[in-house]
């Protein structure tokens, strides 16, 4: 796909003879950045605003153009070593396609229905009646999910930095992905957290001290978070009327998104495998939705740019988490079948999320091959040097780990009440001590698992979830999953550094971290080696009728 859409990338070399060659603004080893390049780069990545350029946007587009040119070389490096053609990538296109066209088609085909003025002010009257307004926090975040290693390099650069003494903004935009909105490192908020983020992320905001600085793992990567403030808000009546309104019409957006998917599943079908595991055959198809597939093959590829722990990968294996890839395919597939006149909108779309996921992945190549492997002795000393900045929350526990089919014959019934009743006297019966709690059910499905001490944020998701507000001796609460049910108990946690054997891989990967140079030299180091050189004072840029841009006539 991205080859046949190389006329988009490199409009020279597919433009015919009849059309006017798009103006040339730059030269590379590689070949000419034209206007067209430029344009795109604007319709479809950081934008302009349109009618006309000002003084700021006129002095940002010399550095667009390097931009430009800067992915333009690493697509073509990319595509000179068959990038285009390693099937781990192709999963990584695939899936940033689908879930971008998922988008698109929720926000075209999901009609929200109007709220009155009445319904507003009954929800206003439900507020009252419950319970105190719920906190509010402040916070900034940076990710650092795309890139594989790189990106764990980056994280570990980030927290040498923080710890010197750098804002935290700064750090972001330097070393942090983009989010989805805004700039890295921005103040979210104050706003009501509890039920609204990952469960990590509001148990971090819930605890942690305002000021405080922590880091957490999550799908796909890891997050530095900084909580700035957090405290139970006086709401006025306006402000209480408003976010009443917003509650309404999001709850009413939901239902109709799952109407909508309930309407779509029902006229294209939908199906899930049962009981599918890693273990399972790599072809097995794990969701069916209309005429899209997906395999296991699929989803472990997925993971091949950013590896994650196999607890992880079982929990994409969960029939929640495969309701949610079907929600998507069935998105799509309406879309498609909705708008077939956009055909080539969206494989436009599909070009340029290959072109992204190309060039980020060279990217991260160069870095790599750049960056030597430290010495032992060099990691040792990196490792005595920076000792504060791998401070971790130690943590030793036990887990009690209760089938699913043991709760169902302990409990009077099979009915679920009955199963979470059966767990919760079975946690309270191993928080007294009673050992009989063992025998009584031997030689059931049960297990009681130790784990040594070791940083938190080295658990499995799931334990670092449960464990985040537990302290010395304290047990969490039965945590309940389709195949049973777990209760954990701490036996230790205190605030230390890990020995080095037990971090390595982290100091490693913050050591080569601190040896790459940062984001914009690399930028200048890889268009000097291309010869880069603009060629057309930018200034005469300027929008056209039709919207694009056009380049005035030298004087």
């Amino acid at each position: 796909m991205f080859r046949a859409f190389l006329g988009i990338l490199l409009p020279l070399g597919a433009l015919s003879s009849s059309t006017p060659a798009s103006p040339t603004l730059a030269t590379t080893d590689v070949g000419p950045i034209t206007l067209e390049d430029l344009q795109r780069e604007v319709t479809m990545g950081i934008g302009l605003p349109e009618g006309s350029l000002g003084e700021a946007d006129q002095n940002a587009l010399p550095d667009l153009l390097r931009f430009t040119a800067r992915r333009r070389i690493l697509c073509l490096l990319a595509l000179q070593r068959g990038l285009d053609n390693d099937p781990a990538v192709q999963a990584e296109i695939e899936r940033r396609w689908l879930s971008e066209l998922a988008r698109w088609a929720e926000g075209q085909m999901i009609a929200t229905p109007p709220v009155t003025e009445e319904e507003v002010s009954a929800e206003m009257a439900r507020w009252a009646e419950a319970a105190s307004p719920e906190p509010v926090a402040a916070w900034r975040f940076m990710l650092f999910r795309t890139g594989g290693e790189e990106a764990v390099e980056r994280a570990a650069e980030a927290r040498l930095a923080l710890v010197s003494g750098e804002a935290f903004e700064s750090v972001a935009v330097r070393l942090a992905d983009p989010p989805v909105s805004g700039s890295p490192g921005a103040l979210i908020g104050p706003l009501p957290y509890r039920g609204r983020l990952l469960p990590e992320v509001e148990a971090l905001l819930e605890t942690i001290a305002p000021g405080s600085v922590a880091e957490l793992g999550v799908e796909g990567g890891e997050m530095i978070l900084r909580l700035e403030s957090r405290e139970i808000p006086e709401i006025s009546r306006a402000e209480r009327r408003i976010s009443a309104r917003g509650a309404l019409q999001e709850r009413r957006r939901l239902q109709a998104r799952a109407e909508l998917l309930r309407s779509l599943a029902e006229r294209l079908g939908v199906e899930l495998a049962p009981g599918v595991t890693a273990a399972s055959p790599e072809e097995t198809a794990v969701v069916r939705a209309g005429t899209r597939v997906l395999t296991l093959r699929d989803l472990r590829l997925r993971t091949a740019l950013s590896p994650v722990s196999p607890e992880e990968f079982a929990q994409s294996l969960l029939p929640e988490a495969l309701r949610a890839e079907a929600d998507k395919l069935l998105l799509v597939q309406a879309l498609e079948e909705s708008a077939p006149e956009r055909r080539q909108e969206f494989e436009a779309l599909r070009s340029w999320i290959e072109e992204n996921t190309l060039a980020e992945h060279m990217r991260q190549i160069l870095l790599n091959e750049q960056t030597p492997q430290p010495t032992t002795e060099e990691i040792h000393v990196f490792f005595a040097e920076h000792l504060a900045s791998f401070e971790a929350d130690l943590i030793a526990g036990e887990v009690l780990w209760l089938d699913r089919s043991l709760l169902a014959r302990l409990a009077s019934s099979e009915r679920g009440i009955d199963q979470i009743a059966e767990a919760e006297r079975l946690r309270a019966a191993w928080m007294a001590g009673e050992m009989g709690v063992a025998e009584a059910i031997s030689p059931e499905p049960w297990a009681i698992g130790p784990w040594e001490e070791q940083p938190w944020d080295h658990l499995p998701v799931a334990l670092r979830a449960a464990t985040a507000e537990l302290a010395s001796g304290e047990f969490s609460p039965a945590l309940h999953t389709p195949e049973g049910a777990m209760v954990i108990h701490v036996l230790s946690r205190r605030r230390a550094t890990p020995p080095l054997s037990a971090i390595r891989e982290q100091v490693t990967a913050a050591w080569r971290a601190s040896q790459q140079r940062d984001d914009r030299t690399f930028s200048q180091r890889l268009l000097e080696s291309q010869h880069y050189e603009q060629t057309v004072d930018l200034h005469r840029l300027r929008w056209d009728e039709g919207g694009r841009l056009e380049l005035a006539p030298a004087p």
